[in-house]
C-alpha cells in the first residue's frame, strides 16, 4: 500500500498538467454577458484548452480539457468568447443561437492573457459590440 501511495504522487493522472484556478467576469458594453463560452487556449508547448461558461452576472470559472479538472495552465493563452451555439434542447428540438460577440473576440480573437500562479481570479474581459 505504501508503494502504491508513493507511485501515485498527488493522485493526478499523468495526462493532466499542473493547473491553477482561473475565474473572472465578462461584460459587453458595460453589462454582464451571460451564457457565453470562454475559452483559454494555451500557446505553449503541448497546448491545451480550458473552458468556462458565464452565468447571468457574467462570471465564469475554467475547467481544463474534458471538464473534470478546474483551472488552466500557467502561461500565455489566446482567449475566445462566444455566444453561438447549436444543438438539441431538453425536448429534442433543434436550437440555434446566433453569435452576438464580435469576431475580434472569438473566431479572429485579439484577446490574450497570461495566467500566473499568483493570480486565480480577476481575469475580466470588457468587450464592446462595435
Amino acid at each position: 500500500m505504501i508503494l502504491t501511495m508513493i507511485g501515485c504522487g498527488n493522485g493526478a493522472p499523468d495526462d493532466v498538467p499542473d493547473l491553477v484556478p482561473v475565474s473572472g467576469k465578462v461584460t459587453m458594453d458595460g453589462k454582464p454577458l451571460s451564457d457565453a463560452q470562454v475559452e483559454f487556449e494555451f500557446k505553449g508547448e503541448g497546448g491545451g484548452l480550458s473552458l468556462g461558461k458565464t452565468d447571468s452576472k457574467g462570471n465564469y470559472s475554467l475547467q481544463f480539457g474534458s471538464g473534470t479538472h478546474a483551472g488552466a495552465k500557467v502561461g500565455e493563452h489566446l482567449v475566445r468568447i462566444k455566444t453561438e451555439w447549436s444543438g438539441t434542447d431538453e425536448q429534442g428540438n433543434d436550437v440555434e443561437i446566433e453569435e452576438t460577440v464580435p469576431e475580434k473576440y472569438n473566431w479572429n480573437s485579439e484577446l490574450t492573457v497570461t495566467v500566473t500562479e499568483e493570480k486565480s481570479s480577476g481575469y475580466d474581459f470588457e468587450l464592446t459590440s462595435e
